[in-house]
């Protein structure tokens, strides 16, 4: 994220956060909803502003409080530089659970079972590990169906071919906010698998 100069000059833009009301479900039952935006006014008066705007027009009924405790304090040189301080605010605070700007994707990881016949010492479980922004049990079915969307198979060969089914008990009940924290988990929960004595398939 750029770093806001220390000064405010003429045509600066500020990034605002505001809490919400709870217009979309919540990512994490402890974080609230937030906005973040770019307004012409300091915080402190813009705050109600930028519920105003066009852009933000949507959340103008839901404003809360302005929250002073995640907002940058000065200004951004200009619009640009202040939407893309507005980007990289909002990921950092969704990577921490926050809903911000009604997005409320998040990830799970998820572990198939596979027939045990498809490969030569199955361990413990012949086992497929993944992430994915559904919920598990529809993932594991678009595997299992061999489903397609516009851009191609959405399934992975090696479970379209010996996929059993979705393995409840050694699937997680975490909720990931950001893909790189579910891709890191997804690969941990495949090395503990492994460790444990399983035959790892996925996992990437």
């Amino acid at each position: 994220m750029p770093r806001p100069p220390e000064t405010s000059p003429p045509g600066a833009r500020y990034v605002v956060v505001v809490e919400l009301d709870d217009i979309v479900p919540r990512r994490d039952p402890a974080r609230p909803n937030l906005l973040v935006a770019t307004t012409g006014q300091p915080p402190a008066s813009g705050w109600a502003e930028a519920g105003r705007r066009r852009r933000y027009r949507r959340y103008g009924g839901h404003l809360r409080r302005w929250r002073d405790d995640l907002t940058p304090p000065d200004a951004w040189a200009s619009p640009a530089d202040a939407r893309v301080g507005a980007r990289a605010l909002a990921a950092a605070l969704s990577a921490q659970g926050y809903t911000v700007n009604g997005r409320t994707r998040v990830w799970r990881l998820y572990v198939v079972d596979l027939d045990p016949a498809g490969v030569v010492d199955p361990g413990r479980g012949y086992v497929y590990v993944g992430q994915t922004t559904h919920q598990p049990d529809v993932r594991v079915r678009q595997h299992l169906e061999r489903a397609h969307n516009g851009r191609g198979p959405l399934y992975a060969r090696v479970v379209a071919r010996h996929g059993l089914g979705l393995n409840r008990e050694l699937t997680p009940t975490t909720v990931l906010f950001d893909l790189d924290s579910a891709l890191a988990g997804e690969r941990a929960l495949a090395e503990s698998l492994r460790a444990a004595g399983y035959t790892v398939a996925g996992g990437h």
